[in-house]
């Protein structure tokens, strides 16, 4: 016989399978879950210690490069350009011929000027003669005193002819010597400036010779910082021919004075330019060495730049600390930070690309 069950049994089962249910998703739901912990890893990096150092100060300075001898050689006598076997960048030892002028007439003008003198010698020696006689004479009475004075003159006068005659003499081989314009002073052509064939005055300018072994650079270094330069100090500095490389001198001349237009004081630095790379007119952007000064430094190899700016990573507390810097001045292989960095602080060396601001770090 089959059992039948009371239905409000079965309303009373169902209720109590739905509280079941609720109380086991609420109580599921408050309990919190179980999360697996790990542990930080840290990143092996290599440190270093951020120092204080005697930094030398520097004065940023343009200024141009002379040579140490430049000449515009020129004529001293006229003619005719005959020989001018000279080029621009010529080397050219002192002495050498640059340009010969036609000199035959200066040839003949010194044959002139020594049979002058020829003449004018032997007019000498005759009066010569002619006054010791006469003053033998005198001594016993056998001439007048106005045959003596007479005799006394034309000496004289002979005498002044001839030293005409000689100097006639010297400056007709001058001339004749001054047809060939020689080097005043081992160097460079510059440029040459006349033609075989050209007809010049004296004075006319017929090359344009420099000096380069050694150059000056003249700086111009502002009224302010005068009391900071002194003879004998270092002078780095580039060109725009050779962005990266950096060429050195010592200052050796001071101008007396400070320029009242520009308030600047003209020096200049002599610099060995044995190569001949450096050209005088070249202009010059300049580091002057000054006074040492205490500054706070780390290696250039902690800097990591991001475009134009640069950042260390300090370390504190196992953990870095990305900081803004600005660098200074080199000094080897270290460089002076201004700002953000205090000595004895550590720093990361060579930072990984990956490395982050906050990272765990062991050395």
């Amino acid at each position: 016989m089959r059992k039948i069950i009371p239905g409000y049994l079965l309303i009373g089962i169902a209720a109590g399978g739905a509280v079941l249910a609720i109380f086991l998703y609420f109580h599921r739901s408050a309990t919190p879950p179980v999360k697996a912990v790990s542990a930080e890893a840290a990143v092996q990096v290599k440190m270093a210690v951020v120092e204080e150092k005697d930094v030398p100060g520097y004065l940023l300075l343009t200024g141009e490069l002379r040579a140490e001898k430049e000449s515009l050689v020129a004529t001293d006598t006229a003619g005719i350009v005959i020989h001018a076997a000279i080029e621009r960048g010529m080397a050219v030892e002192k002495g050498k011929t640059l340009v010969k002028l036609d000199d035959r007439d200066a040839i003949l003008a010194v044959r002139e000027a020594k049979a002058n003198l020829n003449s004018a010698m032997s007019d000498f020696e005759h009066v010569k003669k002619e006054l010791e006689r006469n003053e033998k004479l005198a001594n016993v009475k056998v001439v007048s005193d106005s045959t003596l004075q007479k005799a006394r003159a034309d000496n004289d006068i002979k005498a002044a002819a001839l030293s005409v005659a000689e100097v006639r003499l010297d400056k007709a081989e001058k001339n004749l010597a001054d047809c060939v314009i020689l080097a005043p002073f081992d160097g460079f052509v510059v440029e040459r400036k006349v033609q075989i064939g050209e007809y010049v005055q004296p004075g006319t300018v017929v090359a344009q010779l420099m000096k380069i072994d050694i150059l000056r650079l003249a700086l111009n270094v502002p009224e302010t910082a005068v009391g900071s330069i002194s003879a004998g100090q270092k002078v780095s500095f580039t060109v725009g021919a050779y962005p990266d490389v950096f060429f050195s001198g010592r200052v050796k001349y001071m101008g007396a004075a400070v320029r009242g237009n520009s308030r600047d004081l003209v020096i200049e630095a002599e610099v060995i330019n044995s190569d001949g790379r450096l050209k005088p007119g070249m202009f010059a952007s300049a580091k002057q060495e000054v006074n040492l000064s205490r500054k706070t430094v780390v290696p250039k190899d902690a800097l990591r730049a991001n475009g134009n700016s640069f950042h260390v990573f300090a370390v504190k507390n196992e953990h870095v600390e990305e900081k803004l810097v600005e660098p200074g001045i080199s000094v080897g292989t270290w460089v002076e930070v201004r700002g953000g960095l205090s000595p004895g602080e550590k720093v990361v060396l060579a930072p990984e690309g990956n490395l982050k601001d906050g990272d765990r770090v062991k050395s």
